[in-house]
């Protein structure tokens, strides 16, 4: 019978370690179509709480399924799973080299093929072909047949890989779909798988000391009540049968080897990219913070992460500050933008699921750094303030020189119009005092004024105050030159004697 999601360790997660992947590879969980899947739609169903970037851990932890199918399809390859379930003890047969098959548990394994699938995980990566016997002995009691001697073995998996995956279902039972499957005080691992339309349930679980699959469903494929899934029917019952095995049985570890023995090294690594994670990952506007992953030694990232970037922001434009935007009116705040590759799959997103999936989203340019672009460049203004520019700032300039002239000619004005020393009509007086209001009014909003029309205003004021001062200005007196005064000759008489 079809087992279900219980598939995705040993047909899509532990063949992608094996290739060199990691639980901290980053994949889309979209729905979105995938390239070779098998359905009209073109992507698996469920998981929307999930959708967008996620590492193989938590794809696995939470039962992904349109993540696995992309790591099924992209990351391992339709038939390098099936090689690895042949591997494994599975009857090919019983396999559906289809997306569902193979990513969705469509194929019909047995619960003894799957038994011995997950025993490999637990058993570091070695297949011991599943027997139903240890020995037989004749009537003195000779071994006359010896399991060890005749079954099947080979090494499947890494031992890594092995020890990974068995981290991985550990959190799957912690924190996951198997939940009730925990053992209080027993390590245990496993997963879960529910077939559409409950049709079966199966759970298969590792404990350090044995490994036990359960299948529950009709034959036929007679669909079971629609509340029954797998973490609700089988992984409780599992646990019921599995703690009454072990009981008084002390705990250990499933796999007892130190990971760095293994190969294994650890990296913080960014949830977006899957690069080195920087200061910059921390602040990821849809939460997707960096996280600590295991890598094969040799398959660990060296790059830093090159997607997120913390920016200035100027609110007025939405677009990154330039050295022009103001730093006073309250219009820039810090932001951590997501810059992703014009071929990245977020782009197939409507604008809304984008914003939703992954928040901050940005298109870098093909050919060159965003930090690169100069003003002259034909996407310079795609990616930075278009409202700021070097004709704004002349703009503003000469605002500032129009709004300047326009308090020296008010202040002139205003000298005229309370000038204690003339005497101004009534209609005059109220031409210049709503021509001062109107300046006034027009400079005391600046973001919305313009140098043009202020100069103008300025102008008319001007003109009104220089022919007001022109009529009510006292005219200096005239003072008159002082006549030149005439000197009149004195006329001295010559008295002649007479003779």
């Amino acid at each position: 019978m079809p087992v279900g999601s219980s598939i995705k360790p040993i047909a899509v997660y532990a063949p992608a370690i094996d290739k060199g992947y990691s639980d901290g590879t980053v994949v889309p969980n979209l729905p979105l179509p995938i390239d070779g899947w098998d359905s009209e739609k073109g992507y698996p169903a469920g998981g929307n709480k999930y959708y967008g970037p996620v590492t193989l851990r938590t794809a696995l932890v939470n039962s992904l399924n349109s993540a696995t199918a992309y790591t099924l399809l992209q990351l391992v390859g339709l038939q390098d799973s099936k090689n690895y379930l042949i591997d494994l003890g599975v009857n090919p047969a019983h396999i559906s080299v289809t997306g569902a098959g193979l990513a969705l548990g469509t194929s019909g394994i047995t619960p003894i093929e799957m038994a011995g699938a997950y025993a490999t995980i637990a058993n570091s990566g070695v297949y011991l072909e599943p027997m139903s016997f240890k020995y037989v002995t004749d009537k003195d009691g000779n071994v006359i047949l010896d399991t060890e001697a005749i079954r099947e073995q080979r090494q499947v998996f890494n031992e890594s890989t092995a020890w990974l995956i068995t981290d991985m279902l550990t959190e799957a039972v912690q924190h996951g779909t198997g939940t009730s499957a925990q053992i209080p005080g027993m390590t245990i691992a496993g997963k879960t798988g529910t077939n559409q339309n409950a049709t079966g349930v199966f759970f298969a679980g590792i404990s350090p000391y044995y490994t036990m699959t359960l299948w529950i469903g009709h034959d036929m494929y007679e669909p079971l009540a629609d509340d029954v899934y797998a973490s609700n029917s089988a992984a409780p019952l599992w646990q019921h049968i599995m703690a009454q095995i072990l009981d008084g049985m002390s705990d250990k570890e499933i796999i007892s080897a130190n990971p760095t023995d293994l190969g294994l090294i650890r990296r913080e690594v960014c949830s977006v990219s899957g690069l080195l994670a920087t200061d910059a990952c921390k602040e990821d506007p849809g939460g997707n913070t960096p996280v600590n992953a295991w890598f094969r030694r040799g398959f660990e990232p060296e790059e830093e992460c090159d997607v997120h970037q913390i920016v200035t922001i100027c609110t007025s434009s939405g677009k990154i500050a330039t050295n022009y935007c103001p730093t006073d009116q309250g219009i820039l705040e810090t932001k951590c933008l997501v810059l992703l590759k014009p071929n990245s799959i977020y782009w197939d997103l409507t604008e809304d699921k984008r914003n939703t999936y992954l928040p901050g989203a940005f298109m870098v340019p093909q050919t060159i750094s965003v930090n690169d672009l100069t003003p002259d460049m034909e996407d310079y203004y795609d990616y930075y303030c278009d409202v700021h520019t070097v004709q704004w700032q002349q703009e503003q300039q000469q605002l500032s020189d129009a709004i300047a002239g326009a308090k020296t000619q008010i202040t002139e004005s205003n000298a005229l119009l309370n000038d204690s020393d003339i005497t101004m009509s009534a209609e005059h007086k109220q031409q210049l005092t709503e021509k001062i209001s109107a300046l006034q009014t027009l400079i005391a909003q600046p973001v919305t004024a313009n140098a043009t029309v202020i100069k103008q205003k300025t102008t008319e004021l001007k003109t009104l105050t220089d022919n007001l001062s022109s009529i009510y200005s006292t005219p200096e007196p005239t003072t008159s030159p002082s006549p030149t005064p005439t000197t009149t000759p004195t006329v001295t008489p010559t008295t002649t004697p007479a003779g």
